[in-house]
């Protein structure tokens, strides 16, 4: 038994479901592998983009504090050997020439770094009765060094701002970094490093130079990896030293819950590997640090959306690009389904005329392919139906014996009249008549 058809579906139909398919696919396949693999790799980049970031920041910071170091040694290295014993510093005259001494090395290693504010040295108050000692800073103009004030330690307390540099270097015994404190003397924010001196055990006085913070604060506001992103530095304590927008002092874990566990990671350890992700006031923002050469870390910070936005730029490129080949590839694979389509619509059309009796079928092959050589075939096949058809209507129209047409020929052609004759509004006439006495000798 024959299967009944179902709904009939076109060949363009099929065609154009299984080429749409086929390059959907492919665009999700390709796409799909091409946006996961870029976005492993811009992920990663900006990792490293980060860390270059802080680390190159961090690098630059601690090659400037550790100039200043060197610096600080260098000098503090000389004044030891400069000096015989300190019991010539009880000496006025050797006293003065000695910090003169001093004092010219300081201006010329001092002057070699632009980012050194100011050069001081305090020689002990007990040897050299409180008043001895070199304080120069730079002056905004020009550059140069100038003089300043000297500082009778007489008139401070150890833990006054004006001469809490000096006590600390003696009460740690070595070279030490101050964090970052606001100096009177100089009217500004400062980060001191300063070295106590000794002489066969004796302390003689301590030496040391300062940075300006500003300068420090000037380059970390220009750090900006990306849109909205922040640099910041806190102690080894996890307080704030500098912040945009959060006050000095502040500690970071109290900042927000989130953030207490990241700041003791940042205060225990020295670098992170990779980013850390956490959420402030609602945003989403990745950070990584880096320990400078005085303890302090420097911290960086950007939105993750803006660490993103490469990435998003991508994804978003990638599917206008698929959809846009998609379309592209659909629409000249349908061109080309077209010529092949429209010569099978032509067959289709033909057959259904010589299903219906018409035999005047003329096609005319369109491509020099397998539907070209089909229309040939069917134009021919076609071309021997009607000279067969029309030798049957001859044996079937005509006797055989006499020539003449048939019974069914006579009512065909009754049959075409009676549609002329309805069609027609003029008169007209039938004329029926013998030849030869045909009709007899057929009768008989």
């Amino acid at each position: 038994m024959d299967k009944t058809r179902g709904h009939f579906i076109s060949i363009q139909t099929k065609f154009a479901i299984l080429i749409l398919a086929c390059t959907l696919f492919t665009a999700l396949v390709i796409g799909g592998v091409g946006i996961s693999t870029s976005i492993s790799i811009i992920d990663t980049n900006s990792t490293k983009i980060m860390d270059l970031t802080v680390s190159d920041s961090a690098n630059f910071l601690n090659n400037k504090m550790r100039t200043m170091a060197q610096l600080v040694l260098e000098n503090a290295s000389y004044a030891q050997t400069k000096l015989r014993t300190y019991e010539d510093l009880k000496n006025p005259i050797y006293r003065n020439a000695y910090i003169k001494d001093i004092e010219n090395v300081l201006r010329l290693s001092a002057s070699s770094d632009e980012f050194v504010y100011a050069y001081f040295m305090q020689l002990d108050p007990e040897i050299s009765a409180g008043d001895a000692g070199i304080y120069c800073d730079r002056d905004s103009g020009n550059g140069d060094f100038s003089d300043a004030e000297s500082i009778n330690f007489e008139d401070y307390s150890a833990d006054d701002s004006m001469v809490s540099w000096y006590y600390e270097a003696k009460a740690a015994g070595e070279a030490v970094w101050l964090k970052p404190h606001y100096d009177e003397k100089y009217g500004s924010n400062v980060i001191s490093y300063v070295m106590p001196i000794y002489k066969r055990g004796v302390f003689i006085g301590v030496l040391g130079m300062h940075i300006d913070f500003s300068s420090i604060t000037d380059y970390i506001d220009s750090i900006e990896p990306y849109d909205g992103g922040k640099a910041f530095i806190i102690d080894n304590k996890g307080h704030i030293v500098y912040h945009k927008s959060i006050p000095v002092g502040t500690n970071l874990g109290s900042v927000d819950s989130q953030l207490r566990r990241i700041a003791q990671r940042i205060r225990t350890e020295n670098h992170s590997d990779g980013l850390v992700t956490y959420m402030y006031k609602d945003i989403e923002l990745k950070l990584n640090w880096r320990t400078l050469e005085n303890n302090m870390k420097l911290v960086l910070t950007a939105p993750t959306r803006a660490i993103n936005s490469e990435r998003n730029r991508l994804i978003e490129r990638t599917v206008i690009a698929a959809i846009s080949i998609s379309f592209l590839f659909y629409g000249l694979t349908m061109i080309m389904v077209q010529h092949i389509i429209n010569p099978i619509k032509k067959l289709r059309q033909a057959a259904s005329k010589l299903s219906d009796g018409d035999l005047d079928v003329s096609l005319k092959p369109e491509s020099n392919d397998e539907v070209g050589d089909l229309t040939v075939s069917f134009s021919k096949n076609a071309a021997a139906l009607k000279e067969y058809v029309e030798q049957v209507k001859v044996l079937a129209y005509r006797d055989a014996l006499t020539g003449v047409k048939s019974k069914t020929a006579y009512k065909d052609y009754v049959r075409e009249i009676s549609e002329t004759m309805k069609n027609r509004d003029k008169p007209f006439s039938i004329i029926v008549f013998d030849i030869n006495n045909l009709k007899g000798m057929n009768d008989q």
